[in-house]
């Protein structure tokens, strides 16, 4: 399944990046019928689509939409299947889809999309209303005047940098064969005490089209969190994510035909877990958290 609104729902480890691998079909002169990605009624979850790998053909343009930001534009002149830069936001509607103006069978597209939990800050910066427990903190913390001046809402590269402390990160290679319609579980991973795990990577033979090879990721209690078809795939590049997991991630696979010898990489990140995370998480109340740190991180300035 692509990534959906249920999907959406599941994110809740701020900041997530969630990657998605798909094959499309499109019929001449006709936008796909069911869009690669059409998100709506996530607020107050903020969407960031960050990376899209297009691969070229100039019979196909790539169409987004982020909330009343349109964009479309023919993929020919795009690197061939590599990620793209797109810097695309939405805090009531994220859209990525396809027009062709002649069919076009398998094409390939693949794309990353940060979800996170929009703080006084980012609700500021949007111009969004504030519930009164928000207007409490943005007066408390001066948070308006930072908005205004520029300071925040904080970069997710810089927050995860300043806040994530890597205890070890490490990348793995399963090569395994399949057996068509049956799940092989691949690996499972779990966190040493005081850690969480993050996936922060991830890459597979691309198979054949009509393997219908897709890799599954488990996520805690969240079975089949993320599933990407590999025919967009390839071991020469990665697609990038950030998947924390408080109690185990697991990866899988299955295909519709029989598989020999199919290999996949991905990347492990071992995080210590710490009050900041704990808070941003959710694993911790107001009331059990030191000091100002409830509302420093649910206003945005940590």
């Amino acid at each position: 399944m692509p990534i959906n609104e249920a999907t959406i729902a599941k994110a809740r480890l701020y900041p997530e990046l969630l990657p998605d691998a798909c094959v499309v079909n499109m019929l001449a002169g006709v936008e796909v019928s069911l869009p690669v990605l059409d998100l709506r009624r996530f607020a107050p979850k903020i969407l960031h689509l960050k990376e899209i790998s297009l691969e070229q053909n100039a019979l196909v343009d790539v169409r987004t939409r982020a909330d009343d930001l349109r964009h479309e534009t023919n993929t020919a002149g795009f690197q061939d299947q590599m990620a793209g830069v797109w810097e695309l936001v939405g805090t009531e509607y994220l859209k990525l889809n396809f027009f062709a103006t002649n069919v076009v069978n398998n094409y390939r597209t693949h794309y990353s999309l940060w979800v996170y939990d929009a703080t006084v800050a980012h609700l500021l910066k949007h111009k969004k209303k504030l519930t009164p427990e928000q207007e409490r903190i943005a007066k408390d913390l001066k948070i308006a005047d930072t908005v205004e001046k520029g300071i925040l809402p904080l970069p997710l590269s810089y927050q995860i940098e300043r806040e994530y402390h890597v205890l070890d990160e490490s990348t793995y290679t399963r090569t395994f064969s399949l057996t068509a319609g049956i799940e092989t579980a691949v690996e499972a991973i779990a966190p040493r005490v005081g850690e969480f795990l993050v996936l922060t990577k991830i890459s597979s033979a691309p198979g054949l089209v009509t393997d219908g090879i897709r890799i599954r990721i488990d996520r805690d209690d969240d079975v089949d969190y993320l599933e990407l078809y590999t025919y967009p795939m390839a071991l020469t590049k990665d697609i990038n994510c950030f998947v924390p997991a408080l109690k185990e991630l697991r990866v899988k696979a299955v295909a519709v035909s029989n598989v020999a010898s199919h290999t996949i990489r991905f990347t492990v990140r071992r995080v210590l877990m710490t009050n900041i995370l704990r808070v941003r998480f959710g694993l911790m109340a107001r009331d059990e958290a030191p000091g100002d740190l409830w509302d420093k991180v649910k206003g945005g300035v940590l």
